[in-house]
């Protein structure tokens, strides 16, 4: 992972800059956990990060993917929350067949993000926890991506888990790489 951030630079602003294919992604193919608190979350950051997020998937036997988020979703994200954490969940094979490759996986998260996150949960390569506090909201922006080596690093700022938020060329948001 280390190798995969020389030379990147300290201070990143998503609405310029191409932190997905250049920070963070990069770091993904190399980690071995990835997670992440955020205030506001969509499903389409899954998509945004599927280069990265499907090797990590991939080679990972267990839950890889932590998110802690605020409770307040996109209804069709609630959904497929709820889908894939139901007892009556349904048996897609389909979906699970694409999984057997880093190649599907990514395809797989680009196509079809919501049933993949719930698929991911009813297979526990996700975990998703929502934080409810008594006053006040949930607003944390932070990504920390590791290594079984220890290696470790913070990307922290003001962009939500969501496209707007860390996808180029939408809000001017502020990351800063900790290393």
């Amino acid at each position: 992972m280390k190798q995969a951030l020389t030379n990147q630079k300290p201070r990143w602003n998503p609405h310029e800059d191409d932190v997905i294919n250049e920070c963070i992604c990069p770091a993904l193919q190399k980690a071995d956990k990835f997670q992440f608190m955020s205030g506001f979350w969509t499903s389409g950051i899954i998509e945004e990060l599927s280069v990265g997020l499907a090797t990590l998937i991939y080679k990972s036997k267990e839950a890889s993917l932590e998110l802690l988020i605020s409770p307040t979703l996109a209804r069709e994200d609630k959904e497929a929350i709820e889908e894939g954490t139901s007892q009556e969940a349904q048996n897609q094979k389909w979906l699970e067949e694409l999984f057997l490759s880093e190649e599907g996986t990514r395809d797989a998260l680009q196509l079809h993000t919501r049933a993949c996150i719930a698929n991911l949960l009813r297979t526990q390569k996700i975990i998703i926890k929502t934080v409810y506090l008594n006053q006040g909201i949930f607003h944390k922006k932070d990504y920390i991506i590791s290594s079984k080596e220890g290696q470790t690093i913070l990307i922290s700022g003001s962009a939500n888990a969501t496209k707007s938020g860390i996808g180029i060329g939408n809000n001017s948001e502020t990351m800063n790489l900790h290393r």
